[in-house]
C-alpha cells in the first residue's frame, strides 16, 4: 500500500473543482451510512427524464453484447491528459488526492482489482457528497467519446438502460436481490448512459459548419 505523502492534499488543494451533489433530495444509504445531499443538479434532471417505460426495449444487464456499458469494460481512454484502462480504474483512482494511491490503483491488472484497491484508498473529503457524481459524468463522457464506443451506444436506439445488479448498488443501479427487488434503485449510471447517448445523437444530427478556403 503506497505511503501518503502527496503535498497537494496536505495543502488542501484539489485537482478538480468542487461541484454540488447532483443526485437530488432525501437521504441515501452510501458506504454504510446515511448521507444528506447538498443540492439538486444535472443528474436529478436526468433521473426525471428517463423514467422506466411501460413498453419497449429495456437493457438490464451489462453482459454479452452490452458488456461495453459496464464500468469493467476494458478500453483505454483519456481524461484530463491521463490514460485510464477502464472506467473502474478511473473512478477508483480519482477517489483519492494522493498521487501514490492513484498510481497504485492504476497499476491494478484488472478493473475488478482496481475497484478493490479503490476501497482501500484515502477518499477525498468531498467525495461522497459531491465530487463522485461529476467525476463519473466526466469518465462516462470521456469513454464514449471514442468512436468505437459511441457507435455501440447509439446502436442501442431508444432502449431504456438500467444498471441491474445483485451487489446492492441502489444508487448507481437497480439491485435485483431479494432484499431490494421491490425497491427500485436510483439507476444513476443507466440514466447517465442514456443522457450521454442523447447528447451523442444530438451532435450527430447537428450540421457541421464548413469554411471555404
Amino acid at each position: 500500500f503506497p505511503q501518503r505523502t502527496d503535498r497537494a492534499l496536505q495543502k488542501g488543494q484539489s485537482p478538480h473543482p468542487t461541484s454540488v451533489n447532483p443526485v437530488g433530495c432525501g437521504l441515501w444509504h452510501v458506504q454504510g451510512k446515511f448521507v444528506t445531499p447538498l443540492a439538486d443538479s444535472c443528474l436529478t434532471d436526468i433521473t426525471c427524464r428517463f423514467e422506466t417505460p411501460d413498453g419497449g426495449k429495456v437493457i438490464t444487464e451489462f453482459t454479452g453484447d452490452h458488456f461495453f456499458l459496464s464500468p469493467l469494460y476494458r478500453l483505454d481512454f483519456v481524461l484530463d491528459g491521463e490514460v485510464y484502462p477502464s472506467e473502474q480504474h478511473a473512478f477508483a483512482a480519482l477517489k483519492t488526492l494522493f498521487s501514490g494511491e492513484r498510481t497504485w490503483v492504476l497499476q491494478a491488472s484488472t478493473p475488478s482489482k482496481a475497484a478493490f484497491r479503490g476501497k482501500r484508498v484515502t477518499p477525498r473529503p468531498d467525495w461522497v457528497n459531491s465530487i463522485q457524481f461529476s467525476t463519473m459524468t466526466s469518465i462516462v463522457e470521456a469513454k464514449f467519446s471514442l468512436d468505437e464506443l459511441s457507435e455501440l451506444l447509439l446502436a442501442t436506439g431508444e432502449a431504456h438502460i438500467t444498471y441491474g445488479n445483485k451487489h446492492h448498488d441502489q444508487l448507481w443501479g437497480d439491485c435485483h436481490c431479494m432484499v431490494h427487488q421491490r425497491s427500485p434503485g436510483r439507476n444513476l449510471r443507466g440514466n447517465l448512459l442514456m443522457a450521454t447517448r442523447e447528447s451523442l445523437l444530438q451532435r450527430s444530427l447537428t450540421p457541421q459548419s464548413t469554411h471555404l478556403a
